[in-house]
């Protein structure tokens, strides 16, 4: 059944994957030891982005998201909030999007 809002599947049908498994498991390694890191989620696919944000939230973890279908304020806003907040430990980004937005602000 996919909600009739957005066309997604509901929260309750949620199942995980190895994949998801595997990254959960080495990114609360990570908090565990070492409890201010930062870290760069990056996927080819903005849908694999979509898909991690529920064990994230269920897991504790704040992040920002960056992909092509934001607006170029919004990408800079969320670069500028990883970059600026403690408690921002995750950003997601697609590979285009994040690399460029990277680039981008390396360099100013």
């Amino acid at each position: 059944e996919r909600d009739s809002s957005n066309g997604k599947k509901s929260d309750q049908e949620w199942i995980s994957s190895s994949k998801i498994n595997a990254l959960m498991h080495a990114l609360i390694e990570l908090r565990r030891d070492n409890p201010t890191a930062k870290c760069l989620i990056v996927s080819q696919f903005t849908t694999f982005l979509s898909l991690i944000e529920n064990p994230l939230k269920e897991s504790g973890f704040t992040f920002t998201r960056l992909d092509g279908s934001m607006a170029q304020k919004k990408r800079v806003e969320a670069i500028q909030c990883f970059q600026s907040r403690l408690g921002i430990p995750l950003q997601k980004n697609s590979v285009s999007t994040g690399v460029t937005g990277w680039v981008r602000s390396m360099m100013w």
